[in-house]
């Protein structure tokens, strides 16, 4: 059995997600990609919130950096933003750190680091269907080196799946065949 150097390429980037995230344990990435989710969200939808009690005279910031001067408009909402999101990840980094101390008990080390490998499978495949999402979005999916590939049509399927709840004046950008893959989609 022949693999192409997509299917190497896949394969480097379930087996390195698999890996890390076993060494990591499950607890660990279930935590920094919560806390990273939580950020952003928070981030998103408090910041004019708190900017409300920063000094409004920071608002608008001149300062001159090599004889030319740069304006900062809108710093309260920028610092306020940073301060939420920045706020959740060290919380989020300490909650990280206390439940990695439980997590290596011998009891529990084991469980962790399988439910791990099976987060960094999860994360690689979403990984590579991201990727191919954006190759999807080249003539790439129409090359003999794309059909021939033996790994790449079950991610690519997946990749077609997410291009059916993308709305339809975006979708129209991914471009898949189907040649060489099982379930095809052709959005044009």
């Amino acid at each position: 059995m022949e693999f192409s150097w997509i299917d190497i390429g896949i394969m480097i980037i379930l087996g390195v997600s698999v890996v890390t995230d076993m060494i990591r344990g499950y607890v660990k990435e279930e935590i920094s990609m919560t806390s990273l989710i939580m950020a952003a969200w928070l981030a998103m939808n408090y910041f004019d919130q708190l900017a409300m009690y920063l000094p409004a005279d920071i608002d608008e910031t001149t300062f001159s950096l090599g004889g030319e001067e740069i304006v900062l408009s809108k710093l309260r909402a920028s610092i306020a933003f940073a301060v939420i999101g920045v706020g959740v990840l060290v919380a989020g980094a300490l909650l990280n750190h206390v439940l990695s101390k439980v997590t290596r008990l011998p009891v529990l080390r084991g469980i962790d680091r399988l439910l791990g490998a099976l987060f960094g499978l999860v994360r690689g495949g979403a990984i590579v269907v991201l990727v191919i999402l954006v190759a999807a979005m080249t003539s790439f999916p129409r090359t003999e080196i794309w059909e021939t590939s033996r790994i790449l049509p079950w991610f690519e399927t997946a990749a077609q799946e997410v291009v059916r709840y993308i709305p339809p004046e975006y979708a129209k950008y991914f471009l898949f065949d189907g040649a060489g893959t099982q379930a095809s989609l052709y959005v044009l």
